[in-house]
Protein backbone atom coordinates (compact mmCIF):
# COMPACT_ATOMS: atom_id res chain seq x y z
CA UNK A 1 0.00 0.00 0.00
CA UNK A 2 1.24 3.69 -0.84
CA UNK A 3 1.76 6.01 2.07
CA UNK A 4 -0.97 8.14 0.49
CA UNK A 5 -3.23 5.54 0.02
CA UNK A 6 -2.91 4.55 4.01
CA UNK A 7 -3.34 8.29 4.96
CA UNK A 8 -6.43 8.28 3.31
CA UNK A 9 -7.65 5.36 4.62
CA UNK A 10 -7.05 6.57 7.89
CA UNK A 11 -8.18 9.85 7.91
CA UNK A 12 -10.77 10.29 10.19
CA UNK A 13 -10.66 9.84 13.79
CA UNK A 14 -13.10 6.87 14.76
CA UNK A 15 -10.85 4.98 12.02
CA UNK A 16 -7.77 5.75 13.15
CA UNK A 17 -9.04 5.14 17.40
CA UNK A 18 -10.11 1.63 15.53
CA UNK A 19 -6.58 1.27 14.41
CA UNK A 20 -4.60 1.84 17.34
CA UNK A 21 -7.13 -0.52 19.48
CA UNK A 22 -6.41 -3.43 17.09
CA UNK A 23 -2.95 -2.20 16.36
CA UNK A 24 -2.36 -3.16 20.24
CA UNK A 25 -4.93 -5.62 20.80
CA UNK A 26 -6.57 -8.56 19.00
CA UNK A 27 -10.52 -7.85 19.47
CA UNK A 28 -13.91 -8.63 18.32
CA UNK A 29 -16.31 -6.10 16.50
CA UNK A 30 -18.20 -6.12 19.85
CA UNK A 31 -15.46 -5.41 22.02
CA UNK A 32 -14.31 -2.80 19.65
CA UNK A 33 -17.84 -1.12 19.64
CA UNK A 34 -17.96 -1.11 23.95
CA UNK A 35 -14.30 0.49 24.10
CA UNK A 36 -15.57 2.93 21.49
CA UNK A 37 -19.26 3.52 22.36
CA UNK A 38 -20.34 2.59 18.83
CA UNK A 39 -22.70 0.43 17.05
CA UNK A 40 -21.38 -2.79 15.57
CA UNK A 41 -22.65 -2.20 11.93
CA UNK A 42 -20.58 1.06 12.18
CA UNK A 43 -17.31 -0.26 13.89
CA UNK A 44 -18.03 -3.52 10.88
CA UNK A 45 -17.69 -0.59 8.05
CA UNK A 46 -14.71 1.06 9.60
CA UNK A 47 -13.03 -2.47 9.54
CA UNK A 48 -14.53 -3.42 5.96
CA UNK A 49 -12.46 -0.05 5.04
CA UNK A 50 -9.65 -0.97 6.39
CA UNK A 51 -9.45 -4.79 5.36
CA UNK A 52 -10.13 -3.51 1.63
CA UNK A 53 -6.88 -2.13 1.77
CA UNK A 54 -5.13 -4.45 3.61
CA UNK A 55 -4.65 -2.83 6.89
CA UNK A 56 -6.43 -5.39 9.28
CA UNK A 57 -5.98 -9.19 9.15
CA UNK A 58 -8.70 -11.57 11.07
CA UNK A 59 -9.47 -14.84 12.35
CA UNK A 60 -12.40 -16.73 13.37
CA UNK A 61 -12.89 -17.99 16.87
CA UNK A 62 -16.20 -20.45 16.77
CA UNK A 63 -18.55 -17.35 16.25
CA UNK A 64 -16.58 -15.19 16.55
CA UNK A 65 -14.30 -12.65 14.18
CA UNK A 66 -11.14 -11.73 15.93
CA UNK A 67 -9.10 -8.65 14.20
CA UNK A 68 -5.70 -7.29 14.22
CA UNK A 69 -3.66 -4.59 12.54
CA UNK A 70 -1.36 -5.83 9.59
CA UNK A 71 1.89 -5.18 8.51
CA UNK A 72 3.20 -2.44 7.25
CA UNK A 73 0.36 -0.73 8.41
CA UNK A 74 0.60 -1.20 11.74
CA UNK A 75 4.18 -0.21 12.20
CA UNK A 76 3.44 3.32 10.46
CA UNK A 77 0.42 3.43 12.60
CA UNK A 78 2.42 2.38 16.01
CA UNK A 79 5.47 5.04 15.30
CA UNK A 80 3.47 7.86 13.60
CA UNK A 81 0.96 8.10 17.16
CA UNK A 82 4.73 7.15 19.48
CA UNK A 83 5.65 10.52 17.91
CA UNK A 84 2.14 12.37 17.63
CA UNK A 85 1.84 11.67 21.35
CA UNK A 86 5.10 13.13 21.87
CA UNK A 87 4.36 16.09 20.47
CA UNK A 88 0.96 16.30 22.19
CA UNK A 89 0.41 14.52 24.68
CA UNK A 90 -3.05 16.36 25.55
CA UNK A 91 -4.21 13.49 23.46
CA UNK A 92 -3.50 10.98 25.59
CA UNK A 93 -6.61 11.24 27.52
CA UNK A 94 -8.85 9.70 24.62
CA UNK A 95 -6.62 6.70 24.43
CA UNK A 96 -6.80 6.04 28.04
CA UNK A 97 -10.83 6.21 28.16
CA UNK A 98 -10.92 3.94 25.45
CA UNK A 99 -8.83 1.36 27.55
CA UNK A 100 -10.52 2.24 30.44
CA UNK A 101 -13.45 0.91 28.70
CA UNK A 102 -11.97 -2.30 27.25
CA UNK A 103 -10.49 -2.84 30.52
CA UNK A 104 -14.40 -2.70 31.79
CA UNK A 105 -15.63 -5.37 29.31
CA UNK A 106 -12.47 -7.65 29.39
CA UNK A 107 -10.52 -7.22 32.82
CA UNK A 108 -7.19 -9.76 33.22
CA UNK A 109 -8.15 -11.32 29.81
CA UNK A 110 -7.28 -7.72 28.26
CA UNK A 111 -3.27 -8.60 28.24
CA UNK A 112 -3.98 -11.54 26.87
CA UNK A 113 -4.91 -10.07 24.05
CA UNK A 114 -1.96 -7.84 23.31
CA UNK A 115 -0.12 -8.04 19.71
CA UNK A 116 3.31 -8.10 20.32
CA UNK A 117 5.67 -5.83 20.38
CA UNK A 118 4.05 -3.53 22.69
CA UNK A 119 4.01 0.00 22.76
CA UNK A 120 6.74 0.17 25.30
CA UNK A 121 9.58 -1.69 22.52
CA UNK A 122 7.92 1.11 20.06
CA UNK A 123 9.36 3.69 21.89
CA UNK A 124 13.15 2.17 21.38
CA UNK A 125 12.48 2.36 17.39
CA UNK A 126 14.76 4.50 16.09
CA UNK A 127 16.43 6.02 18.44
CA UNK A 128 19.95 6.75 18.64
CA UNK A 129 22.61 4.83 19.99
CA UNK A 130 23.81 5.44 23.39
CA UNK A 131 27.31 6.43 24.09
CA UNK A 132 27.66 2.74 25.27
CA UNK A 133 26.44 0.80 22.33
CA UNK A 134 29.14 3.12 20.16
CA UNK A 135 32.43 0.92 18.90
CA UNK A 136 35.13 2.59 20.71
CA UNK A 137 37.71 3.95 17.94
Amino acid sequence: MLIPTYYSVMGDELTYRIGLLISRYALSVKEIGHALQLEQPRVSHKLAKLRKYGCVGFEREGQRVIYRFEEPCRTVLLKGDFLWRRLNPEYCHKWNSDIDKLYELLGEDLDERLVHPTYKQIETWDAPPSVNDRANP
